[in-house]
């Protein structure tokens, strides 16, 4: 292919979404646009300020996944037009930056019992600390996989900021335990960063096992089926055979 020295005008080159910073894990789409009225293109190039061509062919798109702070950098564009056999290149684009920072640290989860066991009916503590104080943060708690929404389980489970200005620690307070709050806890939080709340990865598992008590027993027995047993709560801890109110032998 043959080009000329007579350049058609630069295309323009945009970015989407548009954010001021990205993040590792996300993915952005350069796209390179021919000026209203030109010739239509035959194909683009879309390049690295300095570096490698990310594509050259026919499609004017180009899907950048970020995978690191390596992927930041400015970005250009061009396109040819072939109105005979010879073939005409562009001018290139303005050049566009794309800023890629890491994401928020990973935050710490402990509880209160620290052993992860508690007794039913007892209270229990779950902690959430992010690294460090550096804005706004809406913590976010998880059980098993799913996340727990402050009221979702009636008025029991709370989540709690301390009043001293600081906002990277987070409590879950869960006033009775339940053999329902036995499970695998994690939580994250999100940050307030150029207008864009940006997720941190979740903490490590922490396992809460939750007892069941059972203080007294109690034993029934009909006519047609075997002696049973329930528990009561005598406060003896003392167990007890009956029939029909009197104690077997």
């Amino acid at each position: 292919m043959r080009f000329l020295q007579d350049h058609p005008a630069a295309p323009a080159l945009s970015v989407s979404p548009r954010h001021p910073v990205y993040f590792p894990g996300e993915a952005v789409t350069l796209q390179c646009m021919v000026p209203p009225g030109a010739h239509p293109a035959t194909g683009f190039q879309l390049s690295r300020v300095g570096g490698r061509n990310l594509s050259s062919g026919s499609s004017d798109t180009h899907t950048l996944s970020i995978t690191g702070l390596g992927d930041a950098g400015s970005f250009t564009c061009l396109y040819w037009i072939c109105p005979s056999r010879q073939c005409i290149q562009s001018w290139e684009s303005r050049p566009i930056s794309i800023y890629v920072t890491d994401p928020p640290s990973r935050p710490a989860l402990s509880i209160d019992p620290q052993s992860g066991v508690v007794s039913e009916g007892l209270p229990l503590l779950i902690s959430c600390m992010a690294p460090s104080d550096a804005g706004d943060r809406r913590f976010h708690f998880y059980k098993d996989g799913d996340e727990l929404v402050p009221g979702d389980v009636g008025s029991e489970i709370s989540t709690t900021e301390p009043s001293t200005g600081s906002v990277n620690v987070s409590v879950l307070s869960i006033p009775w335990a339940s053999p329902n709050n036995t499970g695998e806890f994690t939580c994250g939080y999100e940050v307030n960063m150029s207008g864009r709340w940006v997720p941190s990865p979740r903490s490590r598992a922490v396992k809460v096992t939750v007892n069941i008590t059972a203080t007294g027993l109690r034993f029934v027995h009909t006519p047609d089926l075997p002696l049973l047993c329930d528990a009561l709560s005598t406060g003896e801890g003392e167990w007890s055979v009956g029939n029909g109110g009197g104690a077997l032998p």
